[in-house]
């Protein structure tokens, strides 16, 4: 389980309780600026809060060691950049101590065309495709046994549909084995689709959480983002979320 209490981190976070439990796919939603990246980055353990704590299966995260945080926990961060001119195999080799890319990343990911290449020479989809399986092998034996803590801050950003909907469904199926995800992203209907809870935030603060069907309203969307949010049913059914200016 992971428990967040009484965080706050340089007036950035204010006051944040929430949890998450083992299995569970956590969509953080919310305008620019409401905290989402400053929130993963304390849960990561690359920040300590000004007061509160976060207990990841009975620890608390800021008393870990890097090396302790890397065994179990990956963070993608929004902003990366290549700085060096290696290839990308070369670049997976080294965060994953030379393991050979899991089936299940490749089916999601599809780096293999692209491995002999540069890092500088991608494209930013590619990049960000890279910079996701980067993160998820440095832990892949801890996800295996269902006992990680996956954090990705906005990690469909750059992707065309076909990978955004490769990725999650693999997120998904991660989550499945007992793992911990927790993304945060820009796309209401990723989250009614994939998420199985959500957190809403705003000016630092979480203003709602939990399922999908209790977070999700128009409503509360709409006072959110400051943007009327409607609600429609396609021809199939499937409720779909549209954004306008009010």
């Amino acid at each position: 389980m992971l428990v967040i209490e009484n965080l706050t981190f340089s007036q950035r976070l204010d006051n944040i309780n929430v949890y998450a439990e083992s299995g569970q796919f956590v969509h953080l939603l919310g305008p620019n600026g409401a905290g989402k990246s400053s929130l993963l980055q304390i849960v990561s353990g690359l920040g300590i809060p000004d007061t509160g704590r976060v207990i990841f299966d009975n620890g608390d995260i800021a008393q870990l060691t890097m090396i302790e945080l890397a065994r179990f926990r990956c963070f993608q961060e929004q902003q990366q950049s290549h700085i060096f001119a290696i290839t990308v195999r070369e670049s997976l080799s080294f965060f994953a101590h030379n393991m050979v890319m899991p089936a299940m990343l490749e089916n999601a990911l599809e780096i293999e065309p692209f491995m002999t290449r540069s890092l500088l020479t991608l494209s930013g989809g590619e990049s960000r495709r890279v910079q996701i399986a980067r993160a998820l092998m440095q832990i892949w034996p801890t996800i295996e046994q269902g006992q990680a803590l996956i954090l990705l801050d906005e990690p469909s950003q750059g992707l065309d549909f076909r990978h955004q909907h490769l990725l999650l469904s693999c997120l998904v199926e991660l989550t499945k084995l007992g793992n911990i995800v927790l993304m945060s992203h820009h796309d209401l209907n990723i989250s009614t689709q994939y998420a199985d809870r959500v957190w809403l935030m705003r000016s630092g603060m979480l203003e709602h959480f939990g399922e999908v069907k209790d977070v999700m309203t128009p409503a509360i969307l709409s006072d959110i983002f400051d943007c009327q949010v409607r609600e429609f049913s396609n021809s199939e059914g499937n409720s779909i979320l549209q954004t306008y200016l009010r």
